[in-house]
């Protein structure tokens, strides 16, 4: 029996996301993104950049990592899915990208700065994070996936919900999303 390769794929890294929208003005105008690696990933990235292999990252082995794993995700437009009003939005800067080591684990840190904030009093922002080609599998945590940040937050709430209208990976996947609604 001969079986594609590709539909024998997996993911290969897996991603803890956690986001904050940031709200101004009734606006919101940036959305804070941290995502925590699986310690396999975490580990061959570690001695990947660990070039001298002294176990410890110097200041040229950290600014490489940083380098690395800012243009690897600006290859893949940093697996972000935005969406207005269910239209497509790319409208956006990526600022503040940082990636670190905390407790052997690596952690990736960047904020979506929104060209155009929007008003989710008139407005719905769906954000959704993921690897359509599923070797990067990138899920919101369960503890706290999302909050709410700015003067008009207790109008607004999110909602996390698997979107049953959009597959991926051969139809076997859906992506989960987050919906800001506010009232």
């Amino acid at each position: 029996m001969l079986v594609c390769a590709k539909t024998l794929a997996h993911p290969h890294v897996w991603i803890e996301n956690s986001i904050v929208f940031r709200m101004e003005n009734k606006k919101i105008t940036e959305i804070n993104v941290n995502w925590v690696y699986d310690e396999f990933y975490s580990s061959a990235a570690f001695f990947e950049a660990d070039i001298d292999n002294d176990n410890k990252l110097n200041t040229e082995e950290k600014l490489k990592l940083l380098d690395r794993n800012y243009e690897e995700l600006k290859k893949n437009s940093f697996f972000i899915h935005l969406k207005l009003n269910e239209a497509k939005l790319n409208n956006f800067e990526i600022k503040n990208f940082n990636s670190f080591f905390k407790d052997e684990i690596l952690t990736t840190v960047f904020t979506i700065s929104l060209i155009n904030p929007v008003d989710p009093f008139k407005d719905m922002l769906i954000a959704g994070f993921f690897d359509k080609t599923y070797f990067i599998d990138i899920y919101f945590t369960e503890k706290t996936p999302a909050m709410l940040a700015g003067p008009t937050i207790e109008a607004c709430k999110y909602n996390l919900y698997e979107d049953m209208t959009e597959t991926y990976y051969y139809g076997m996947v859906n992506p989960e999303k987050i919906k800001v609604i506010c009232k």
